[in-house]
């Protein structure tokens, strides 16, 4: 009578059934293939496993793939947490934002408003404590800002990719919207955006208080939290 082939394979293999060679030989069985199916030689001395190894087959199969999808997890967030710039990368970053604060200002003290345009990305806002503008309306303010010669110090630069953001501290005097301020310390915040290789400003932030200064021949206005 034929030995059916174990369950293990159920539905992988087609359904045959095996006798012993007719020279009564153990080294192998002869087949015989279901209809519509080609010869198939498998070895006599296998056997259906025991409860005991098909048990731990399917433990070891099971903690692979619990493996692997932990796996899964862990590496793509690893790669969306690239390493720390090095140290040279931080410090050509710090002097790249720097310069383009320089040039920027350069621009308002003169003012070189042609080369401001260039200068300027597209989508530029401003911000001013009196609300947001366009550059459009900050070109308007900047043609009438009449800098006193200005300091600009306490840098701090990050970058991403083709961003570059700078915040900053600016001891100067100007005047916006017809009120002349006092050459006093305010931060200031600057984004710049690399657009076909060349630098753009892309906003600007001025979080200095609106106030005019004293009449002259008095003390000069100092504002909260500056200094000179």
């Amino acid at each position: 009578m034929g030995a059916r082939f174990p369950p293990l394979t159920a539905g992988l293999l087609p359904d045959l059934h095996f006798h012993p060679l007719a020279s009564g030989s153990a080294e192998g069985y002869a087949p015989y293939p279901a209809p519509g199916f080609g010869r198939i030689i498998l070895p006599a001395m296998y056997s259906k496993p025991s409860t005991s190894t098909r048990y731990r087959l399917g433990l070891t199969v099971a903690t692979l793939c619990l493996a692997l999808f932990a796996l899964s997890l862990v590496f793509p967030l690893r790669a969306a947490n690239p390493a720390a710039p090095a140290p040279a990368d931080r410090a050509a970053d710090f002097a790249l934002g720097q310069r383009q604060v320089e040039k920027l200002w350069a621009g308002f003290a003169r003012p070189d408003l042609a080369a401001l345009d260039r200068f300027v990305a597209p989508g530029f806002q401003s911000l001013h404590e009196d609300g947001a503008r366009d550059w459009a309306e900050e070109r308007l303010l900047v043609a009438d800002l009449k800098l006193t010669p200005y300091v600009l110090f306490g840098y701090k630069v990050s970058r991403d990719g083709d961003v570059l953001v700078v915040t900053y501290q600016c001891r100067v005097g100007e005047t916006i919207d017809d009120a002349r301020l006092a050459k006093v310390s305010t931060p200031r915040l600057d984004v710049f955006q690399q657009i076909d290789g060349d630098w753009k400003l892309l906003s600007h932030v001025n979080v200095r208080k609106l106030l005019p200064s004293s009449p002259a021949g008095s003390a000069p206005m100092m504002i909260a939290g500056s200094r000179d």
